[in-house]
C-alpha cells in the first residue's frame, strides 16, 4: 500500500512539535522559578544585580537556600518567583578567584560564578553597576552602584573577589546562624572594593542583605 505524502508530511511535524515542547518542558524541570525566561543566561550581556529587600541570618540554607531567597525576594524585578537569580556569594562550589582578582589563571579560577564575561550589569532602574571583562568580575571602581541604599549585604568574600568568611557550620557555608561565626558583608551603596568586602568580623546571628544576579 503507498504512503500518502500528506499524512506523512503532517505526522513528521506533529513529531517535531511535541519535541520541541518536550525540550521546553524539561528546560522548565532543571530551572524551576523560571518563568517569563528562555533558561539560564538569557539575560545575554545585559544583565541585572538587585539587593533584597529582605535581610537574613547567615544560615541562608546553604547556597541553593540563597539562591531561592533572590528569586521569592520582594525586590526581584521580574516579579517574586519569576526568573532565573542567584546570590553573588562565595562558598561552597561557588568561587569567584582563587588569586586575587582572577590574577593568575583568569576566569579559569571560577567555579559556579554567577558573573559572566564582557557583560554590563545594572541595576532595576536601569543604571550601569559594572561591566566586567575577559575574567568575569567587577574591577573597582564601578562606575555605579548596586543600590543607592546604604545596606550591609552578606558576600563571603575578600577585597579581591577571594573567598573567606562565609557562615560556615560543619563544613557547609551559609548554614550558621550563631553569634561565634563570622561572614563578610559589602555595602550596596559602595563603588569601591567595599561593595564586596568592608566588614569580614560580622557575627552571623545578625541579619544581612544579599546580591542577586540575573543569569
Amino acid at each position: 500500500m503507498s504512503k500518502n505524502p500528506i499524512k506523512t508530511i503532517a505526522l513528521a511535524s506533529l513529531l517535531l512539535l511535541l519535541r520541541c515542547n518536550n525540550y521546553n518542558l524539561l528546560s522548565q524541570l532543571e530551572n524551576p522559578g523560571s518563568a517569563g525566561t528562555t533558561g539560564k543566561g538569557s539575560c545575554g550581556t545585559a544583565c541585572r544585580i538587585f539587593a533584597t529587600a529582605a535581610t537574613y541570618s547567615g544560615d541562608l540554607g546553604g547556597m541553593p537556600g540563597a539562591d531561592a531567597k533572590c528569586v521569592a525576594d520582594a525586590n526581584n524585578p521580574a516579579g517574586s518567583g519569576n526568573g532565573i537569580w542567584r546570590a553573588m556569594l562565595g562558598g561552597n562550589g561557588r568561587t569567584a578567584c582563587i588569586n586575587p582578582n582572577c590574577g593568575v589563571s583568569g576566569a579559569t579560577e571560577h567555579f559556579d560564578w554567577v558573573l559572566k564575561a564582557n557583560t554590563t550589569y545594572r541595576r532595576p532602574d536601569g543604571a550601569t553597576i559594572f561591566t566586567t571583562g575577559s575574567v568575569a568580575i567587577g574591577a573597582f571602581n564601578w562606575p555605579g552602584t548596586i543600590s543607592t541604599t546604604s545596606t550591609n549585604m552578606w558576600t563571603g568574600l575578600d577585597p579581591t573577589w577571594i573567598t573567606v568568611n562565609r557562615c560556615t557550620n560543619t563544613g557547609v557555608d551559609w548554614t550558621n546562624s550563631s553569634a561565634g561565626a563570622q561572614g563578610c558583608t559589602g555595602i550596596a551603596n559602595q563603588a569601591t572594593n567595599q561593595a564586596i568586602s568592608a566588614n569580614c568580623t560580622n557575627t552571623c546571628d545578625i541579619p544581612k542583605g544579599l546580591y542577586c544576579v540575573e543569569q
